[in-house]
């Protein structure tokens, strides 16, 4: 019988998009955090998150280098 980490939480289960440790590992994943703090993380759509500007729907497309960012009209 496996056991619940938390009331919320299964040992190995899958890992979804918000911000916990699911699967009981004790780590949440990397993409799965908000590194630049604006309530995006990279799973969540957030283009560049060591860059509080850009994020989903933050505003113009704008082309530097190879990259695209989405900024925010901050």
């Amino acid at each position: 019988m496996r056991r619940d980490c938390d009331d919320a939480h299964l040992p190995g289960a899958a890992e979804l998009c918000d911000g916990l440790d699911n699967d009981c590992d004790g780590i949440v994943p990397a993409d799965e955090l908000d590194s630049d703090g604006d309530g995006f993380s990279a799973c969540q759509g957030d283009c560049d998150d060591a860059l509080d500007t850009t994020f989903p729907g933050g505003g113009a497309v704008r082309r530097l280098g190879q990259r695209l960012r989405r900024h925010s009209a901050r």
